[in-house]
């Protein structure tokens, strides 16, 4: 009965006091002028004029104490708390403001320091829901917004500059969706175009000895590309015509020096046994004829002085014992007809007749 009429004379008290203040020229607020009884977990409320359940965000210590928010980079969900145990620190990769009922993933776009503050990613770098720092864009990829995935460049080409978009690999170059970067086209390939996703493989009796380069080069006569990374010169003796994989050997009666792209054939009054030698003079009592792979021996009754194309009839009056040398003429007291090798000796009583 005492604690009643205790109330009822403490309401009457308030209501006295706020009709003095009223007359006076202010009107009354029970959050500052009024002594509250409010319990712990509420607060007083001027609009309904009553305590209200402390909200989540907030914690309410009761009496006459207005509701406290939680302190950024903490939250309370609950409803009714009485003091800032209630309000939990936000994971590592949250954040919140003061008086929140909940902490939020940090944000796309951004990186997150303390669960309390937020920094814009910079392009081109980004970032995904959750994540608490900016992430560099990958070599191979694009980063056109903070807030989307990478996107990788597909193979043949890479990212321009500012890593806003793919752009094709130069002529001369490729790249496989592997590669981090463009690549030179290697020995032995071409890369005709640009944005290749792999080297063109020269084609048969072609070559390609450097790289980084947009075609292949036909092999050169006298050369054979077998390998397509080089053109080898073909050995002494041996011939290849323009785009040949391999040499060929000469024929009987030709010859070819190294390097070259065919077989001549063998001068007269020329030695041609070894294709792979220059030629040289038939000796002395030899000839050959064009073609011929050998000298060959003067006939009987003919002869030669080197490098010939052909033997010469011995003399008349002459003898050609010896086909190296020149013709000897006959003694005294013997002849000899055209062609014939030696001299012979005039018969008894008679004398030899001139020739000719």
């Amino acid at each position: 009965m005492v604690a009643v009429f205790w109330k009822w004379c403490c309401w009457t008290a308030i209501l006295f006091i706020c009709l003095q203040i009223d007359t006076t020229s202010a009107v009354c607020d029970c959050d500052i002028d009024c002594a509250g009884n409010c319990t712990a977990g509420t607060y007083w409320s001027a609009a309904s004029s009553s305590c209200q359940t402390c909200d989540t965000g907030y914690y309410c210590p009761g009496s006459n104490s207005s509701r406290i928010p939680c302190s950024a980079g903490t939250m309370n969900n609950a409803t009714g708390s009485s003091d800032s145990s209630a309000c939990i620190a936000c994971a590592a990769n949250e954040v919140s403001s003061g008086g929140a009922a909940v902490c939020d993933l940090c944000p796309v776009g951004y990186s997150c320091t303390g669960s309390t503050s937020t920094t814009a990613c910079v392009l081109p770098q980004y970032s995904q829901i959750g994540e608490t720092m900016c992430n560099t864009c990958p070599n191979t990829s694009i980063c056109a917004t903070t807030t989307g995935a990478p996107q990788e460049c597909p193979a043949g080409q890479v990212p321009n500059s500012n890593q806003s978009a793919c752009e094709n690999c130069a002529a001369g170059q490729y790249r496989r969706s592997s590669d981090p970067a463009c690549q030179d086209c290697p020995l032995g390939y071409k890369c005709p175009t640009g944005g290749l996703s792999a080297p063109i493989e020269c084609p048969t009796g072609y070559y390609q000895n450097v790289t980084g380069q947009s075609a292949c080069e036909i092999c050169p006569a006298g050369h054979e590309c077998s390998d397509p990374t080089a053109a080898t010169a073909c050995l002494a003796g041996q011939y290849a015509v323009a785009g040949s994989t391999n040499c060929s050997s000469c024929g009987t009666g030709y010859y070819v020096m190294e390097g070259s792209g065919s077989c001549a054939l063998c001068p007269a009054g020329k030695g041609c046994t070894n294709p792979s030698v220059t030629p040289s003079d038939c000796p002395a009592g030899q000839y050959s004829g064009l073609g011929e792979a050998g000298c060959i021996s003067c006939p009987s009754g003919y002869y030669s002085l080197g490098g010939a194309s052909s033997c010469d009839p011995c003399p008349a009056g002459q003898e050609c014992t010896n086909s190296s040398i020149s013709p000897i003429n006959c003694t005294a007291g013997t002849y000899s007809p055209l062609g014939e090798p030696g001299c012979r000796t005039c018969a008894s009583g008679s004398m030899p007749r001139p020739f000719g």
